[in-house]
């Protein structure tokens, strides 16, 4: 006997009318009137319909079916009552063995027979796409599985289509979360998915600088923090403390890169809201401030006297040479590979993933015209790296007993240990400024000298010479110092942004003018590799 339940509600898409239908319901009812879950009711007929819902009254027995004791409303789509069983056995044995054939159980339960090979199918009315589209899922061969394990099979299809669901749609919506992954629940763990599956296949070197950056100074603090506890002051906070420490510029590294991670969450939907979205990079100086400085003829004639006596690999010594009459940057010279240098055609090959992204859209391949004190420069280099190859198997071969040949050289500027790839692009930056500590006190687990690379430059004073220190100098602006000088040579300037490989920044030019001008960015090395020839004598 079915029990009287209270108003239990509707699925959400159907509320508002349910209500005042139901309302109506209760206003016209001469008994009391109650509603029922459709599954409650496994055999009623409707009464009637009425818009998207069918209508079942029932009718107290006390009452001699006069007066109306429950109303009870299931949704008008596809099946949302329980199975009637109506398949037999001997109606499955009677199955033609040619052709299609659809045997129903009730409520969208099928057995299909195509050619004699029987399957179990569930078909309905998407309540999301309407009933013109009735999607089917199938639920495995039959007889593998029996009658009694089909219907349990499509139950709960059966009971999402009540409530308004689409259960091939939840399917597909399930696999690919799956396919996503867990859900991170940390910071850490977004990191993590963020790195594997983003940051390492949009950089040239496989995300490293902004990994280094991002794991030194944001993970200690906010790794443990829950993705949804996330807040503006824990960002913050990490900034403040990093720009106190002078590293203004790692700040805009820091933010940029924690902005992106959160973005990546978001259109995963796994985060609601970017807590960084109002922080601006210029209030931690991130953005960083335009170079000025380069280096005068004077200071890199004292830079060729101070490089023998800093303490440095003969290799990072030749670097600095091939930077500042190559005009490269340190990934691009670091990344470097032997088959890439001709000395006997003269040419540089720069491959396009070595380069700097601009906008995250990687340039083409560039070649470099050598100077012939560039040629100079690599000869000596690679002469040293095929030297320390052979010193360094004639080692082994001493300490083992064993003979082992030198390993082939690949990169020119390769790591500690043969084989293991090249040096970090930061170790050559790094040599320079620990040479430059006015402290005189040398880095911690580090034995560079103190002030090998602080320049000097002569300065006239009432008609006396005396030697002066001049401004801290990087990597970087041995790069900026080719260019200007090559200007004051006499170089076009145009040209000269061409030797460093810059994009050309009038719009229409860029659309009309494709001449590569070789010949001219040849004579610009040529020109400068001169000058630097005179003034160190290398």
């Amino acid at each position: 006997m079915l029990k009287p339940a209270p108003i239990l509600g509707s699925p959400s898409p159907f509320l508002s009318s349910l209500s005042q239908f139901l309302y109506y319901c209760l206003q016209v009812s001469t008994g009391p009137s109650h509603i029922f879950y459709p599954s409650m009711v496994p055999k009623m007929v409707p009464k009637f319909v009425w818009g998207p819902f069918k209508v079942y009254p029932t009718f107290l027995a006390a009452s001699k079916g006069r007066y109306p004791s429950a109303v009870v409303v299931a949704p008008n789509w596809g099946p949302h009552v329980a199975a009637e069983k109506k398949i037999t056995q001997k109606a499955i044995d009677g199955m033609p063995k040619v052709g299609d054939k659809l045997l129903g159980d009730g409520g969208g339960l099928y057995l299909r027979s195509r050619n004699g090979k029987k399957s179990w199918i569930f078909r309905y009315v998407s309540p999301l796409a309407g009933t013109d589209v009735r999607p089917k899922i199938d639920l495995g061969k039959y007889p593998a599985i029996g009658v009694d394990e089909a219907r349990e099979l499509a139950l709960p299809h059966r009971r999402q289509v009540e409530l308004g669901l689409d259960p091939k749609a939840e399917k597909h919506e399930k696999a690919l979360l799956q396919d996503l992954g867990e859900t991170p629940r940390t910071i850490r763990e977004l990191y993590n998915h963020w790195r594997e599956n983003f940051l390492a296949t949009s950089h040239a070197d496989g995300g490293l600088y902004v990994a280094r950056a991002l794991e030194k100074h944001m993970l200690p603090a906010l790794g443990g923090i829950k993705l949804e506890t996330l807040r503006t002051q824990h960002v913050v906070a990490v900034l403040d403390k990093m720009h106190k420490a002078g590293l203004g510029r790692t700040c805009g590294v820091v933010l940029s890169n924690t902005r992106q991670m959160l973005g990546y969450a978001m259109d995963t939907d796994w985060l609601a809201v970017d807590c960084t979205a109002r922080l601006v990079l210029g209030r931690w100086d991130g953005k960083g401030k335009s170079g000025e400085r380069f280096l005068l003829l004077d200071e890199i004639k004292n830079l060729a006297e101070k490089v023998p006596r800093a303490e440095l690999a003969p290799d990072l010594q030749y670097g600095i040479w091939i930077v500042l009459a190559c005009g490269t940057r340190g990934e691009e010279t670091t990344l470097t590979r032997l088959r890439h240098v001709n000395l006997k055609e003269k040419t540089w090959l720069l491959p396009a993933p070595n380069q700097k992204k601009v906008r995250g859209v990687v340039s083409k391949d560039f070649t470099i015209e050598l100077s012939d004190f560039a040629v100079r420069q690599f000869a000596r280099l690679i002469a040293y790296q095929k030297a320390h190859a052979i010193e360094v198997a004639e080692k082994r071969t001493r300490r083992t007993g064993n003979t082992h040949e030198p390993v082939p050289i690949d990169f020119l500027f390769p790591a500690r240990r043969l084989n293991e790839g090249h040096v970090n692009e930061k170790t050559l930056p790094h040599a320079i400024t620990d040479r430059q500590r006015l402290d005189g006190k040398p880095l911690e687990g580090r034995n560079a000298p103190p002030l090998a690379f602080v320049l000097e430059a002569p300065v006239i004073i009432d008609g006396e010479t005396f030697m002066e220190k001049t401004g801290h100098w990087t990597a970087h602006d041995l790069r900026r110092t080719m260019s200007t000088q090559m200007v004051e040579l006499g170089v076009r300037p145009d040209i000269a942004d061409r030797c460093q490989n810059h994009k050309e920044p009038n719009k229409i030019r860029k659309v009309y003018q494709h001449a590569e001008l070789r010949v001219f960015m040849r004579d610009g090395w040529q020109t400068w590799g001169e000058k630097l020839t005179e003034l160190t004598g290398l």
